[in-house]
């Protein structure tokens, strides 16, 4: 397949032209609602006056595929695996996917283009329909898979656009099989397909109007399953079935029963514990090393599906007392599984292990390459798991000093922001840089302390610990913490939490508490929430 660089092609500046210039620079607001532990009533949470006839929106925004969302639209289109290289995703806020797109560079669609080729060669056109050798065939490829990859039935005009790949191939004295992939690589470098927009929009000031059905499924599918719709989902919206929340729950439940549903379980937390962060893959202790690292990360991923899909949800995700190793994680957990490289379930000290914030990568995530940090730790659970917000240190701190107990002095002038962070980071030092449990520090001095982070918010009971697993215990009862977990799948779904949103996460919050606390059920209550459904226009976006 030497000629397939369709490129070379008189219609590749069409393409690739589209590509670097439909991008746009916005700014979204930094979230300033955090829900309380006592939930909205009338007035919501933080005083905010609910109006029942009030539809709550906001401006649509021309984002840009995530990374693995691109990927596993390749992947779901094609049945292709690729890797996108060269660039990593913006975000604003806690999540990539809400990352207003900017605009990108060439250097970035040359990564595009790579995939894209690469995706192409190694597709089995037969396995599509693709391979007759007819030029039939290829537009029905076209239009069936192009409804997938653009989200909504293909015009006549785009059908042209990429059916002119084949002819120009043609002329050219390419094979059948050449063209077609040139289709492929011209449609998986489509703008329709890297960009997610609407199709009608009108002046920023309108009304609240709901999307239009197509533009609804491909906002569930990127949300429940990190990826483009189905056929039975655009079946759907074509139907008119997204037209009211009972048609939008009813595919959301048929979405949640898949498998792919792992994905956006995994993105999320994923995002949310960093177990995708440079700081996990950098530490500097002899035993580590990049398979350790791959396989830390697995394992966090394998017992948030099994907490989260298979078991107890949030509770279990916060508190349970098991992991999934293998031989590589093994050691770090004192366990014994079998070397054949398969990962295994086994069940832990529950005075040592509780939940997510006591596995491995985590513990690697939030630590520094050669010494735990009592700030990352104790930041992470102020911010991520209680959402408070703590400031950012002034532009003269020292950030190479670490642990430092006179930052906790009462009325020292750190002391109100090291407070409520440094005594749960350093409640976690039995755990080292990897995760190991550990009982003395460096020095021989004996991790013994009891630690008292009473008055400084999220505690409404419980202000002492003396082991991380009884802060887990504590925090998974917490009614602020059950609401920021909630706030967070919120976040993903729609943008970072604005004011006029503290009513709609509030009733989402609510819904996931009243199911004892099951993701299902938290997802159901989002894509089926009015911010989820109603957008703002801004203005109108063309092909």
């Amino acid at each position: 397949m030497e000629q397939v660089g369709w490129w070379r092609s008189a219609r590749s500046g069409v393409v690739l032209g589209a590509l670097i210039a439909v991008g746009c620079v916005g700014a979204l607001e930094e979230p300033r609602f955090m829900p309380g532990a006592e939930g909205g009533g009338p007035h919501g949470p933080g005083g905010v006056v609910c109006d029942d006839d009030k539809i709550v929106a906001r401006p649509d925004e021309l984002l840009r595929l995530t990374v693995p969302q691109y990927e596993n639209a390749i992947r779901d289109l094609v049945g292709v695996d690729i890797a996108v290289a060269g660039f990593s995703d913006s975000s604003s806020g806690t999540f990539a996917a809400n990352g207003t797109s900017d605009t990108i560079a060439r250097g970035h669609v040359k990564s595009y283009l790579d995939a894209a080729e690469a995706a192409a060669r190694a597709m089995d056109l037969s396995a599509y329909g693709v391979g007759c050798g007819d030029r039939s065939c290829v537009e029905a490829f076209v239009r069936s898979t192009g409804r997938r990859a653009y989200r909504q039935p293909l015009s006549d005009a785009s059908v042209a656009t990429l059916m002119g790949v084949y002819d120009d191939g043609i002329a050219d004295g390419w094979t059948h099989d050449e063209a077609a992939r040139g289709v492929v690589m011209a449609l998986l470098m489509s703008p329709r397909l890297v960009y997610r927009w609407n199709e009608t929009m009108a002046d920023a000031d309108a009304e609240p109007t709901l999307l239009d059905p197509h533009g609804l499924a491909s906002r569930m599918a990127f949300f429940l399953w990190n990826s483009v719709p189905d056929d039975a989902l655009l079946d759907a919206a074509a139907a008119g079935d997204l037209a009211d929340p009972a048609g939008i729950e009813a595919q959301a439940r048929r979405m949640i029963q898949s498998d792919l549903v792992r994905r956006s379980v995994r993105s999320f937390h994923g995002q949310w514990v960093h177990l995708e962060s440079s700081r996990a893959d950098d530490k500097r202790d002899p035993a580590f090393d990049p398979t350790l690292a791959a396989s830390m990360r697995e394992s966090s991923y394998l017992f948030v599906e099994e907490a989260m899909l298979n078991g107890g949800g949030l509770r279990e995700l916060l508190t349970a007392p098991y992991a999934f190793v293998d031989s590589e994680v093994a050691p770090l957990l004192g366990a014994t599984v079998p070397s054949d490289g398969q990962f295994h379930r086994v069940e832990l000290d529950p005075s040592e292990r509780a939940g997510i914030l006591t596995q491995p990568r985590v513990l690697a995530a939030l630590a520094r390459f050669d010494k735990v940090s009592w700030v990352s730790r104790g930041q992470w659970v102020r911010e991520r798991v209680l959402c408070e917000h703590i400031s950012p240190p002034p532009a003269n701190v020292d950030m190479t000093v670490l642990n430092n107990p006179e930052r906790t002095t009462p009325g020292s002038a750190c002391a109100s922001c090291h407070l409520p962070m440094d005594p749960i980071g350093r409640g976690m030092d039995e755990y080292d840089e990897l995760g190991r449990l550990r009982t003395h520090y460096a020095d021989g001095t004996l991790i013994d302390e009891v630690i008292d982070v009473q008055g400084y918010g999220g505690f409404s009971e419980h202000g002492t610990f003396e082991h991380a697993p009884d802060l887990m215990r504590s925090l998974a009862d917490e009614p602020q913490v059950q609401r920021c977990y909630a706030q967070q799948w919120y976040e993903m779904a729609v943008g970072p939490v604005r004011d006029e949103d503290a009513c709609a996460v509030d009733t989402i919050a609510d819904r996931f508490i009243e199911s004892d606390l099951d993701l299902r059920e938290l997802m159901v209550a989002v894509v089926t929430s009015e911010p989820f459904r109603y957008r703002l226009p801004t203005s109108e976006v063309s092909p």
